[in-house]
């Protein structure tokens, strides 16, 4: 997957979570952080999940969280595969994106970006 001006875009395990579950999240190259997918309930939008607690349950009833983040690793890797990306694309554009975020934060604060 390809944002408009080309930079490859992956699916991230951020361990971004709400009560229902772990959040998908994307990462694009060259752009710094990543953008969940958390959607917008006064647009009716609900988000996506790479995992959802209610099927990541222990014996006790608590939430296994560990088997959780296998499984959403395990969604996103899929889905990463299922687009084209070996592992070390996936790795290169996570650093491309970290660099991004270094290089932002080192700019003079004159020169960066209004957020």
């Amino acid at each position: 997957m390809k944002d408009e001006n080309g930079n490859r875009i992956v699916a991230y395990d951020a361990l971004l979570t709400d009560e229902y579950g772990i959040i998908w999240c994307m990462i694009t190259e060259n752009i710094a952080g990543y953008q969940s997918m958390a959607g917008d309930p006064t647009k009716l939008q609900a988000p996506w999940y790479l995992a959802c607690f209610e099927h990541h349950k222990k014996e006790d009833g608590s939430i296994d969280y560990s088997a959780a983040h296998d499984r959403a690793k395990k969604i996103a890797n899929k889905w990463n595969a299922e687009n084209g990306f070996t592992r070390e694309n996936v790795m290169d554009i996570v650093a491309s994106s970290m660099r991004a975020q270094m290089f932002q934060k080192s700019l003079p604060y004159e020169l960066m970006e209004d957020e």
